[in-house]
């Protein structure tokens, strides 16, 4: 008798945790798509960028690489927006992600938003060093547009202290990027 429980027990247990594993691969692929969307239309439409973020149900399960990415995106996407972020905790996921990795466009753009994090919290010098660090690595991208912006915030930021050339010295790099 137990010799024929054991075979139907073994296959359902088999097929639910078959369906676990399926059901996580789906929600992941699912999630990544939506990540890749919110980056697509981030330029243009970030209000939309924003709402895609918004419908990804799953942020706590998020690890890695797609946890870096959501927080990025989610950081890029509020700011675009004019929603204030309560502290830095969101933009640091994608600021020590992305500084240990190869991905120069996306370790540019977490510093720099780690730069604005901090600038809106009041430490003006530590912002100076992530804009610094956001520009080293734009540096070996062609994002002109990113660079641009880099530098003028950097510029700006500089601007009120001495000297006063280095912070303009930003701001014209700044202009020759928007070019």
């Amino acid at each position: 008798m137990k010799k024929r429980l054991i075979l139907p027990l073994t296959i359902a247990l088999a097929a639910l945790i078959g369906g676990c594993i399926w059901h996580f691969l789906s929600d992941r692929k699912g999630t990544m798509q939506l990540l890749e969307q919110a980056e697509a239309v981030m330029r243009e439409h970030p209000d939309s960028a924003y709402r895609l973020l918004c419908g990804i149900d799953s942020t706590r399960q998020l690890r890695g690489e797609s946890q870096a990415r959501y927080a990025l995106l989610m950081t890029q996407a509020q700011y675009k927006n004019g929603i204030p972020l309560p502290s830095d905790s969101l933009i640091s996921i994608a600021y020590d992600y992305y500084c240990a990795s190869s991905d120069s466009l996306h370790k540019a753009w977490a510093c720099f938003y780690m730069g604005q994090a901090t600038r809106d919290g009041g430490n003006q010098r530590d912002a100076l060093r992530y804009f610094q660090q956001a520009a080293s690595a734009g540096e070996s991208t062609n994002n002109y547009n990113m660079l641009s912006l880099i530098y003028q915030h950097w510029g700006n930021l500089l601007k009120p202290f001495t000297p006063y050339k280095e912070g303009m010295s930003k701001l014209l790099k700044a202009q020759e990027y928007a070019l």
